[in-house]
């Protein structure tokens, strides 16, 4: 793994629109590292759990085995990137047949909250009738502005499992000259009706992914590589031979020691 020597910077500032109000409300709820957010639950989750083994009709031993801490793709996308923090309280009805309606606090302008009906959606399945019957555009006061040739992914706030509501994810090309390009914003879609769903100021409300845009291309070899090869060998022997495996922390054997400097903050 190359070893990250050189720190990109993503710029954020806020856009008031004649009410300095807004602006100091955004600093109340900054866009922040996505490791500062919502982490309780991963600094709760043990890092190991007993599975019970039988080695008798009437004898059972507790072996240990790692939790999903120990997971290398989560622990990634858990730290990577940035949180978009709701900056202010809103309620959001959808009725029975779909149709949204919404209240917000009073200094809160109201074309925060924009409708993309059916008719700009056509026939993509983002929109489907079990939910409200158009996209919402949520408005931020934050502009977003990133070197060269990085761009930002748009997606739901990382293991956010609510299922009354997605974020549809988008990539921003944020290194562009169009104001567009810069002016944070979600995209929400519901997929409940005849119920509330409210959010609360601090609360997530995306997760921003910086990433660099780079040439790529596919290509389909015979077997993998003999480094892959080696790791698998390595795995499944250790796998087979032993009662629990606790020990067998990938991230500090199978991973360059750069990787806990990623710098994700």
């Amino acid at each position: 793994m190359a070893i990250l020597n050189k720190t990109s910077t993503i710029k954020v500032s806020t856009l008031h629109h004649g009410d300095p109000d807004i602006k100091e409300l955004a600093k109340l709820y900054p866009i922040i590292p996505a490791s500062k957010s919502g982490r309780d639950w991963w600094k709760n989750l043990e890092r190991t759990y007993t599975r019970g083994r039988q080695i008798s009709p009437d004898k059972t031993v507790q072996d240990e085995w790692p939790t999903f801490k120990f997971c290398v793709g989560m622990y990634d996308f858990t730290n990577c990137g940035y949180m978009v923090q709701w900056i202010h309280d809103i309620e959001f009805y959808v009725d029975k047949v779909g149709d949204i309606t919404w209240h917000l606090p009073g200094m809160i302008p109201l074309d925060w909250v924009e409708v993309h009906g059916k008719e700009q959606t056509g026939s993509c399945p983002v929109q489907h009738g079990d939910g409200g019957n158009s996209i919402l555009k949520i408005n931020t006061p934050f502009i977003i502005e990133t070197p060269k040739n990085w761009s930002i992914l748009f997606c739901k706030p990382f293991y956010s499992y609510n299922n009354d509501f997605d974020i549809c994810s988008g990539i921003l090309d944020s290194d562009q000259k169009a104001f567009s390009c810069h002016h944070v914003k979600s995209f929400l879609r519901f997929n409940v009706r005849d119920k509330i769903i409210s959010f609360k100021a601090g609360d997530p409300m995306c997760q921003l992914i910086p990433f660099k845009r780079i040439k790529t291309k596919l290509e389909y070899l015979d077997e993998p590589s003999k480094e892959i090869q080696e790791q698998e060998l390595y795995r499944r022997i250790m796998s087979q031979s032993q009662f629990g495996n606790s020990n067998d922390d990938p991230l500090l054997k199978f991973r360059d020691q750069s990787f806990w400097t990623k710098g994700y903050k």
